[in-house]
């Protein structure tokens, strides 16, 4: 496991953190959310391919994702993601794109 971003949310405590595995395989990486705060895990995203960018929009409520997905028509995927939606997710964990 690696991590290789990491994004504060601009009015709560969350911090996201952008991890895969190092093996280069197709296997995705997930982007972790944390109570920066408290250090409680509050859930996580899985993806498939390679984050480029990621950035919380200015009210904290959304997350935009900017990845590289090998193997489809469209290379360069941007995503919204909504944080209420992951944080409320049974297990805490999100599929996506």
């Amino acid at each position: 496991m690696f991590f290789s971003k990491v994004e504060f949310s601009p009015v709560d405590q969350i911090l996201a953190i952008v991890g895969g595995d190092r093996s280069g395989q197709p296997t995705g990486q997930y982007i972790h959310f944390w109570d920066f705060e408290t250090s409680e895990f509050l859930g996580q995203i899985k993806y498939e391919g390679h984050l480029l960018d990621l950035t919380f929009s200015p009210d904290g409520s959304m997350l935009a994702t900017y990845h590289e997905v090998r193997e489809s028509p469209a290379p360069n995927v941007a995503h919204l993601w909504d944080i209420e939606t992951i944080l409320e997710s049974p297990n805490n964990h999100t599929d996506g794109c």
